[in-house]
């Protein structure tokens, strides 16, 4: 479809997981897992702020999950110096288009969270990186 299409593309997709979660019986659409330490929060709306959510409660949602090859060093990632800011409200326009793109799919598909390695690992801490990329798909087993 041409770009002008996009309000199409994303309706094709909410059908596709709407179809899913009520037909599908082992749909991991049907649970709503503990979300990960850390998720993007996209907000349930056009204009709510973008942060990053830190879990310290077990909070449990539907997020979709990003992770790609940066090829080279990421702009925006999260460090030990951004982590606050972060979590009060990211700004898109330090992001990567890709990182855009997901989140404007993800809110354009009604998923308020979204799993990103490059914003949800603190990358200078090794024990975060280490601890958070062991655990990347962990919260998901309870829905298969």
């Amino acid at each position: 479809l041409p770009r002008g299409d996009d309000e199409i593309r994303l309706r094709r997709i909410r059908e596709w997981l709407d179809d899913c979660q009520d037909n599908h019986e082992s749909c991991p659409r049907r649970c709503s897992p503990e979300l990960p330490t850390r998720v993007v929060d996209i907000g349930c709306a056009a204009g709510s702020p973008i942060r990053l959510k830190i879990n310290e409660k077990g909070n449990r949602g539907q997020y979709a999950a990003l992770s790609y090859c940066w090829g080279g060093d990421q702009p925006g990632k999260t460090t030990l110096t951004d982590l606050y800011s972060y979590t009060r409200q990211l700004s898109l326009t330090a992001l990567p288009k890709t990182l855009i793109d997901a989140i404007r799919v993800c809110r354009g598909i009604g998923m308020r969270y979204i799993w990103i390695d490059a914003l949800c690992i603190v990358h200078e801490d090794p024990e975060d990186k280490a601890r958070e990329i062991s655990r990347n798909g962990e919260n998901l087993q309870e829905c298969y």
